[in-house]
Parts: C-alpha cells; sequence; structure tokens
C-alpha cells in the first residue's frame, strides 16, 4: 500500500495519539467527535479526518501525496440525509460490474525495475510488447529505491537514476495516453537517452519539468516506499496478482497467464506454444519433456516418471512442519517420488532415529533408485552417502526439531535481535504472557550480519547487557525489557539501570567481563541454526522463525493454553 489509513472508535483525544503512536500512518478517521469544529487536523503530513455530532454530518477531503505525507486538496463538511444521493466513486466500488472476460480484466501485472539496470530495461522491453498485444490488461510499472526518515530518496545507481526516473512519472502523468509508447521507444536498447525519446515524440519537455519540480518527488518517494514494503529489492521483478513470476521475464511466458486463464482473447494467443521448456511440461507420476517437431509449435510429450522412495523423519509434536515445504519443491522435479512419513515415537522413526543419528529434524532418505532419474543432476550435489541411501548434506535442510535437548513442557523462549525495528513489538507481546506461564523468557538473537558497523556494534552491546541482566540481575531483567520496550533509542540503558536500583559503574565491569557469556550465546544460536530477527524455541526443542506479530500472538496462544 502506498498509504497505511486508521479506522479509530476511540475518541477524539485517544484517536489524536495514534498519530504519534503510528508515525507511518497518513490518515485516522475518527468516529467520535469531541470538540473540535474542525473538518479536519492535520499534522507532520498526517491527517485525521472528525465525524459530525452523532452522525449528522461528515467531513470530507480530497487528499494527494506532499512532501511531508498527504496534503488536503479540497474539504468540507457533507449534511447526512435522505436526499443525498450515492456518491458515485464509492458506488462504483461497491457495485464492481462485470468483466465480461476481457482480456487482462482479472490479473494485474506489476513490474518493479530500476530504471538505469540492464536487466530491467530487457525485462521492460518483453513487458511493454506484451502490453500492446494486450490492450485490456491491467499492468504497471514501479521504479525501486530508498527512502530514509528525513524523506531523501537514493536508488542503487545513484542521483542520476533517480533524476532520470523523475522524467519518467513526469511523462505518465502529463501524457497517460502516450506512456506505452514512451515505454516502447525507451526500452528499445539500454543506451537510449530518456531526454532524446521525449523530444522525438514532441512532448513539452519544460512543461515535463516543471511537473517533476511540483510533483515529482513526492510521487517517486510513493513509488520507493511501495518497493520497501513490499521487500522488493531486485530489478527487475515480476508480480502476478501480487505472486512473484518465478520464470524469466519474456513476451510469450507472460502472455501465457492470460490465454492459459481464459482471459485472453488476442490473436497473439494462437501463436504460443504448448510449452517453453521442459519444466512447463507437469502432470502427476509423469516425466514432461518439451518437444519442438519441425513444422508444429512445441508440446509437451510425457513417459512414466522413475519411482523411488523418500523417507521423512518428522516430529510427532511439531508447532511448523518445513518438511512440507521441501517436498513440495522436490516434486516440481521428481514426479514419481513416493512419500513415506514417519514419526518420531513411532518404532520405525525410533529405528531410523538410532541407525542414522541426525542432529535435528526433519531428515530425509532418499532410495538410490533417485540416480536414474532425468533430474538427478539437479539435487546430486546437495545430497550425501547414507549407509544405503542419500540424505541431504550439511547445510542444506534448515534445523528445526532438535529431539535430543531436553523437553521443556509449555517452554517458550523469544530470540531477537534488539537492533531489528519490530524488536520492541515482539518484547512486548512477550512480556504481556509473563503473567501466565513461568517458562516464557526472552533472549537475544546476534550473527555476523552485512549491516552498517555501528548497527553490529549496537546490536553486541544490547545483547550482552541482556546477557548480564538474565544472569547476575534477574528480578530486574522483565522491568529492563519493559524500558527497552518504550525507549527511543538504546543509548538511554544507563538511566534504566539508575531506576532499577543498579548501580551503572558495578554494571559496565560486569559487561566488559561477560565477554565470555556473549561466545558461549552465539555458540548456542548457530547450533539452533537461527538466522532470521525474530525466532522462538518452544519446549527447549523446537526452533520457528516468526514473520509477523500476529503469528507471534498465535504461537504464544498455542503453546500456553
Amino acid at each position: 500500500s502506498e498509504f497505511q489509513i486508521i479506522l479509530a472508535h476511540l475518541g477524539e483525544d485517544d484517536s489524536r495519539s495514534l498519530l504519534d503512536s503510528f508515525p507511518e500512518c497518513a490518515l485516522v478517521v475518527n468516529g467520535h467527535r469531541k470538540s473540535s469544529t474542525d473538518e479536519f487536523i492535520t499534522d507532520r503530513g498526517q491527517v485525521m479526518l472528525q465525524f459530525g455530532f452523532q452522525g449528522k454530518a461528515l467531513s470530507f477531503a480530497e487528499i494527494a501525496p506532499d512532501s511531508r505525507g498527504i496534503g488536503i486538496a479540497r474539504n468540507g463538511w457533507l449534511d447526512v440525509g435522505p436526499a443525498i444521493p450515492d456518491e458515485p466513486v464509492v458506488a462504483k466500488l461497491v457495485t464492481l460490474p462485470a468483466t465480461g472476460g476481457a482480456p487482462g480484466a482479472k490479473t494485474v501485472f506489476d513490474l518493479y525495475i530500476m530504471s538505469q539496470c540492464p536487466y530491467g530495461c530487457a525485462a521492460l522491453r518483453e513487458f511493454v510488447s506484451f502490453a500492446a498485444a494486450f490492450p485490456k490488461a491491467e499492468w504497471h510499472v514501479w521504479f525501486i529505491g530508498s527512502v530514509a526518515i528525513d524523506g531523501s530518496m537514493t536508488s542503487l545507481h545513484g542521483a542520476d537514476e533517480v533524476s532520470e526516473e523523475l522524467l519518467w512519472l513526469s511523462v505518465h502523468a502529463l501524457y497517460p495516453g502516450r506512456w506505452l509508447e514512451f515505454l516502447t521507444k525507451r526500452s528499445a536498447s539500454f543506451e537510449t537517452k530518456t531526454e532524446s525519446v521525449i523530444r522525438s515524440m514532441g512532448l513539452d519537455v519544460s512543461r515535463l519539468r516543471t511537473w517533476v519540480a511540483k510533483k515529482g518527488r513526492a510521487e517517486l518517494a510513493m513509488q520507493y516506499t511501495r518497493s520497501m514494503r513490499m521487500d522488493i529489492n531486485s530489478s527487475p521483478s515480476l508480480l502476478v496478482n501480487n505472486t512473484i513470476f518465478q520464470d524469466d521475464i519474456t513476451k510469450p511466458r507472460i502472455a501465457k497467464i492470460i490465454c492459459g486463464s481464459g482471459e485472453g482473447k488476442s490473436a497473439y494467443c494462437d501463436s504460443l506454444p504448448e510449452c517453453f521448456s521442459d519444466r512447463d511440461c507437469k502432470r502427476p507420476g509423469k516425466t514432461g519433456a518439451c518437444v519442438s517437431r519441425k513444422g508444429a509449435k512445441a508440446a509437451c510429450e510425457f513417459t512414466d516418471a522413475v519411482r523411488f522412495t523418500l523417507a521423512a523423519l518428522v516430529a510427532d509434536t511439531a508447532f511448523s512442519h518445513p518438511e512440507t515445504g521441501v517436498i513440495a519443491s522436490l516434486f516440481a522435479d521428481f514426479p514419481g517420488m513416493v512419500i513415506d512419513t514417519v514419526r518420531l515415537s513411532s518404532k520405525r522413526g525410533a529405528s531410523m532415529a538410532a541407525l542414522y543419528n541426525p542432529p535435528f529434524l526433519p531428515f530425509f532418505l532418499f532410495d538410490t533408485a533417485i540416480v536414474a532419474t532425468s533430474n538427478y543432476r539437479t539435487v546430486a550435489s546437495s545430497l550425501v552417502p547414507a549407509r544405503n541411501k542419500f540424505t541431504f548434506g550439511p547445510g542444506m535442510v534448515k534445523p528445526t526439531y532438535f529431539y535430543k535437548r531436553k523437553a521443556m513442557r509449555a517452554g517458550f523462549a523469544l530470540y531477537v535481535d534488539p537492533a531489528f525495528p519490530g524488536a520492541k513489538d515482539a518484547v512486548r507481546i512477550v512480556l504481556e504472557a509473563l503473567g501466565k506461564s513461568k517458562g516464557v523468557s526472552v533472549k537475544p538473537l546476534v550473527y555476523d550480519s552485512a549491516g552498517p558497523g555501528a548497527e553490529e556494534t549496537m546490536r553486541n552491546e544490547e545483547a550482552l547487557r541482556w546477557l548480564v541482566l538474565a544472569d547476575k540481575y534477574p528480578a530486574a531483567y522483565g522491568q529492563y525489557l519493559e524500558r527497552f520496550v518504550e525507549r527511543v533509542t538504546t543509548s538511554y540503558w544507563f538511566t534504566d539501570c539508575k531506576k532499577l536500583g543498579i548501580n551503572v559503574d558495578e554494571f559496565v565491569t560486569l559487561v566488559q567481563k561477560s565477554g565470555s557469556l556473549l561466545a558461549a550465546h552465539r555458540k548456542e544460536i548457530a547450533e539452533l541454526g537461527m538466522r532470521e530477527p525474530v525466532e522462538v524455541l518452544i519446549d527447549n526443542r523446537e526452533v520457528v522463525a516468526v514473520k509477523n506479530q500476529k503469528e507471534l500472538g498465535d504461537l504464544l496462544g498455542k503453546v500456553l493454553r
């Protein structure tokens, strides 16, 4: 999303505080006006819309991006009554028209590029050729970059790339009907100059530059923010209905999506082959080959796949099931694979564990018949001999369940990177659960990263303070973490220690002498295979990487219930 909106039912005062609590939020809609008579309240690029007394009036505002967030172009009060006609924009959204099977009506294509990336240019050339063949398809081109807290923008190829993308956006804004023409000409060659394309099209350069000066930076910042929120860093990246497109970005492959879905009625569909490569030919239990014969379009031919057994030794009480992802990825190349799932608690499971002694679960055993499959070469380098079978070599499977560790019922240890932006939310959620169970704990997650030196130093220093507090000041550790959640920066840790009655000089001395404590903790993290910023150790055996706050809360609820 370009903007985040909060619908609040809290009243004017508490709704106003949301603007401070959620600085990334652009708009708050307040459901209970207390004293203000204005239609909206604005501060630092954030806006709070108000409702009229007893719902007899609604405030409205026409908003537009500006350098600080969003600005108000037009606003006022709308009296509520039976004579008010349907608002056409809202009515259109609520009553969606039938698509009638128009090409591209149900599928959205989003191409993310950097304008000075040669691979992005090549992908754009294919993308716009596809768009020209399917004039009713819904497609968008977005730019990849980053926006700092102070509003400054950076792109991989420097300031020139930012300037060029501003110029592209001016064409899109002022000459939308010629946007596809511009992209086609600009992507014809990587060496093509943007300004020369603009002049060859007869566009008003001074008008474009005026738009750039007035509105360009706000629009580009919105696109860069979008790429950051979508976690898109690679140029090119194509998303189809918000799902990453894994194949090569070519006109035929993109067109195949629309033509295969029944949305496409373009004549171009008739020219497409059934397949482009062997990986396009899938059928359960069969090996597919994409065959081109003289005078005919390429088509799939199938033969019976070589059968072999994959035994997966898994834990009985796991909260996550990482074996499913591994198995699913293998099925793509080995349609003849037969899955044999073995529980650790079973007689066969105990026998497998004793015989092969895997350090963790899931553990996979491949039948040697895999060698006879056509795709064996794709996994050969990942496998090592295991008695009369094969298994994955070290580092090929993420450690998840450490069945040799002592079990701790209802145990829940949060490992979190202190430098991670979401660390405070994760710690807060776990602290709220501390009153329900003594089995909940919080530990720092430290690892060697490619981050800036200052960030690495801060992470290690704060992590060591956590370890020393947990070891030497256990009664104060929880309170320190509560202050960590509320703290603006880690530089105020000494103030927190003073408020908790800890002698700062003695604490600093302890920290300086506790390097071995951090080294031992690093060793444990490496043994547990933790590499994500927020991970959880359940019952002292199972490691689960947590992706968001809801997932963390749900996981806590399952463990503690």
